[in-house]
């Protein structure tokens, strides 16, 4: 079965309200040793997120000349703010069913190295990082093989795999090219695998007949 994302998240997360004071934010993100903090209502809704980036436009916006010009032109509110609520982005969400892939996705998509994890209502369940997306390559070989043969379904009683440091080799016979195809393609989608090597063999190359057809 492919992992999602409650299967790598981290559960505890720190928070802070909307009405956290700048200096809190800073306190926290210094004492916990993290990138960004989720902002949470008071039932645990996501309603934004504060960056290490969000709080550093205080810090250029007072550097001089320039920090007038970024203070006019580009932070305004955000670089003067008293709250975590005047300084907080817009917080970039997924479920904890969703795929390691769709969250590497969206985090690629809104260049950010962190999601908040909700629910259905938009309560906040956890958060996931880039590094979390990462532990997946640290399973045993044995752990990914399983998930190999699992994945395959039916067509692991005609192919095998072998698998060495997260790399697959697949062996076996079937009757279409196309089966073998579709064996490879489900393989390299797995999220703990980092290569591929077919060595399946097909009786029939209905691939290339399409092709010519």
């Amino acid at each position: 079965m492919e992992q999602t994302v409650q299967d790598v998240m981290t559960h505890e997360v720190a928070t802070l309200p909307p009405w956290a004071g700048y200096r809190d934010a800073v306190r926290v993100v210094e004492e916990r040793h993290v990138d960004a903090l989720p902002v949470i209502d008071d039932d645990r809704r996501v309603v934004g997120v504060v960056t290490v980036g969000d709080l550093l436009l205080k810090q250029e916006a007072s550097d001089g000349p320039f920090g007038a010009l970024w203070r006019r032109r580009r932070s305004g509110r955000r670089a003067a703010a008293l709250t975590v609520a005047q300084c907080m982005s817009r917080a970039v969400t997924v479920a904890p069913t969703a795929t390691l892939c769709a969250a590497s996705r969206l985090m690629h998509k809104h260049r950010v190295g962190g999601l908040a994890v909700v629910d259905a209502a938009g309560r906040l369940s956890g958060i996931v990082t880039r590094s979390d997306l990462l532990k997946v390559f640290l399973h045993a070989d044995d752990e990914v093989c399983a998930t190999v043969q699992q994945a395959l379904g039916r067509a692991a009683r005609d192919i095998t795999c072998e698998v060495t440091d997260g790399r697959v080799r697949l062996d076996g016979h079937v009757q279409l090219r196309s089966d073998a195809d579709r064996a490879v393609a489900t393989v390299r989608r797995l999220p703990a695998v980092v290569g591929v090597d077919s060595h399946v063999r097909y009786e029939v190359d209905d691939v290339e007949s399409m092709a010519g057809a």
